[in-house]
């Protein structure tokens, strides 16, 4: 990868005695060719822990109610309950036990081999509890929000009372959501494979900026 940095990661508790998730790397530039950031660009990711914003480098322990917010031109790379989950520019979330609230912003969550029950990804509006192997949720500021499934089947339940009580699905190769609020789902509909194609490459782009070794095929 020529000049870019490649990070050897591990695990480490410095200033977090229950670690729950793992960063694993913050990159920059991310299009359309994202790379992995140097030392100097950590702060492109910043955790918020007990008060104390420190910036996001590999091997950052994150807790259970510590925060993680990525610059609008920085992503993050975090493991959290074996998935992984890519951490867009500009999003903001809080990191839970097995889940994830997303405030503004978008993750894509992928399981990995290790992974033994579902990721909850929760917002204000409702929670998506994860049986499925690759899925993106984006919620914008005025809380509506967009859930494309890629594999496997995202399971949603509403949180406070909400029109549509009845818990719902998305299955693999469908999108949905909501609109702002959660006044009201939008329609559930088939993903064109254009897009889903489009998705699986950037997961995979950022994936290989990462770990140079992995393959190209998805």
């Amino acid at each position: 990868m020529n000049s870019r940095l490649v990070v050897v990661l591990g695990w480490f508790a410095a200033g977090c005695a229950s670690p729950m998730a793992r960063l694993e790397g913050v990159l920059v530039d991310v299009r359309p060719d994202p790379r992995p950031a140097t030392p100097m660009e950590y702060s492109r990711a910043r955790v918020l822990h007990g008060g104390r914003v420190v910036p996001g480098g590999p091997q950052t322990a994150i807790g259970v109610g510590d925060s993680l917010v990525t610059a609008a031109d920085g992503m993050a790379v975090i493991t959290l309950a074996g998935f992984e989950v890519i951490v867009d520019p500009g999003t903001s979330l809080v990191v839970g036990p097995a889940s994830i609230v997303v405030r503004v912003g978008r993750v894509a969550v992928t399981s990995q081999p290790e992974a033994k029950g579902n990721l909850t990804v929760t917002t204000e509006v409702g929670a998506l509890s994860s049986g499925g192997k690759q899925f993106v949720v984006t919620v914008r500021p005025d809380q509506s929000a967009e859930v494309t499934v890629l594999d496997g089947r995202v399971a949603l339940t509403p949180r406070g009372s909400r029109g549509w009580q009845a818990p719902m699905a998305y299955g693999g190769g469908e999108r949905g959501g909501w609109t702002a609020n959660g006044v009201r789902l939008t329609p559930t509909e088939p993903i064109p494979g254009s897009d889903a194609e489009l998705l699986r490459r950037w997961i995979g782009a950022v994936g290989r900026a990462m770990r140079p070794e992995m393959p190209n095929v998805i």
